[in-house]
């Protein structure tokens, strides 16, 4: 009997949804403030942290399509000379150990068998530590003829953008921090950001849960999203990178989201600037 009333339960089901149109729903309607330093800052969702993330992002382009996709001119923000000293001075405040260890800072990178590299370059097996040396070393000579070489061609193109005396001094502070720990360099309060520093902040607390992060940390973060305008990222984190600690009909309601025609759907849906997502996440 039991055989029988299953049978006929599944029959049931599959003539159920075989007579009835299934009808697809596009959530959308995102806002999204532009703010120019995320084409240089990407959001870190990922457990390698930021080490990874700046040598994948710097030199080897791998596991990060999404951040350039979204940023048609990556790094552009980095390149003036005012952010340069901005963003210094927030890594400054918030610490530059955060986003690289004195461990990796000091270990060889081996760039090839960590990154994927396709060609070696005279860096690939330094550390950290000797490539802010080399840099330093080769900005102070006082030829740089030779365009050959890697750090001459780095110094010609910063020297090019105008930038170059800046990032000299953010080497040897980087320098400092690193070997003289009890004399870290004084960072200009005047020059923090404090909308980089919150998110870099909320970044940094979010990798440092084992797991699933708590929904009350969730919900300061989607806060402080929203708060500044990045409603669509706000979406995101919550129903693309961490679906279940928000119910989708509140994070709606709060965004102020409805339906949205097809066509709308698909040209928005990967307008998330800070935290995005290449999910599909209307159907």
């Amino acid at each position: 009997m039991k055989y029988k009333i299953s049978i006929g339960l599944i029959v049931g089901l599959i003539s159920c949804y075989s007579g009835t149109r299934m009808t697809q729903t596009f959530i959308g309607g995102w806002t999204e403030k532009q703010i120019g330093f995320v084409n240089s800052i990407p959001h870190v969702d990922k457990k390698g942290g930021y080490f990874d993330l700046i040598m994948e992002c710097k030199w080897g382009g791998i596991g990060l399509q999404d951040f350039f996709l979204t940023n048609k001119k990556p790094f552009d923000w980095i390149k003036n000379l005012e952010n340069i000293q901005i963003l210094h001075s927030t890594l400054k405040k918030i610490g530059y150990k955060y986003f690289i260890s004195d461990s990796e800072y000091r270990q060889p990178m081996k760039f090839q068998d960590k990154f994927g590299g396709m060609i070696k370059h005279e860096w690939e097996e330094l550390s950290l530590q000797q490539l802010i040396d080399n840099f330093i070393q080769t900005y102070y000579q006082s030829l740089r003829i030779d365009t050959s070489g890697y750090f001459v061609k780095f110094w010609n193109r910063r020297a090019n953008e105008g930038n170059d005396s800046e990032v000299i001094k953010v080497f040897e502070d980087i320098k400092r921090i690193y070997s003289d720990p009890e004399k870290l360099p004084d960072y200009n309060p005047k020059l923090v950001n404090d909308t980089i520093e919150n998110l870099l902040r909320l970044d940094i607390e979010l990798q440092s849960f084992n797991s699933k992060p708590t929904h009350g940390f969730i919900v300061k973060y989607f806060d402080y999203l929203k708060s500044i305008g990045l409603n669509h990222s706000a979406y995101n984190l919550v129903i693309e990178k961490y679906p279940s600690l928000m119910q989708m009909d509140s994070v709606i309601k709060i965004l102020n989201l409805d339906t949205i025609p097809e066509s709308n759907y698909w040209d928005t849906r990967n307008n998330g600037t800070w935290i995005y997502s290449y999910g599909d996440n209307g159907p």
